[in-house]
């Protein structure tokens, strides 16, 4: 006797062809501007050379000089070595040699002349203090003008 088979019958196997996806296209590359510093990056570029460029090794002795000078008009005022007059008028003539100096080497050292004319400042700015504050001889009416004239 023939059997006969009851099951469905089996569905061939489909086959999927891939369809080819579209490439893209190739863009060109944008060229880029060079980047232009705006003016923080400008402003902390110039602090840094201000900071850190030039003669160092003057400025650190400007510096030490500076802090010399105040520790000595306040040792020079607590023991009373020479009338507090003349201290205050030798340091006073010290800053303005250094001011002198600088003055005279713009020309030929700048950078050098600068920092001498600043630690000049710096230093007659600290006198003045001292003869208004540690040593009462000028009164601040008299001080705030001569400090806006240095």
């Amino acid at each position: 006797p023939a059997v006969e088979s009851l099951a469905a019958p089996v569905p061939a196997p489909q086959v999927s062809v891939p369809q080819p996806t579209p490439q893209p296209v190739p863009q060109p590359v944008p060229v880029l501007a060079p980047h232009e510093p705006d003016w923080v990056e400008r402003a902390v570029g110039a602090a840094r050379d201000w900071l850190l460029g030039g003669n160092s090794v003057v400025r650190v002795g400007i510096l030490v000089l500076f802090f010399g000078v105040a520790f000595l008009l306040k040792y020079a005022a607590d023991n009373s070595l020479l009338p507090v007059e003349f201290r205050l008028a030798g340091v006073a003539v010290g800053a303005i040699v250094l001011l002198g100096i600088g003055w005279r080497l713009r020309e030929k050292r700048p950078g050098y002349a600068l920092v001498l004319q600043g630690g000049g400042v710096g230093v007659l700015y600290l006198t003045v203090f001292a003869a208004t504050r540690v040593v009462p001889l000028l009164n601040p009416g008299m001080a705030f003008p001569l400090l806006v004239l240095i």
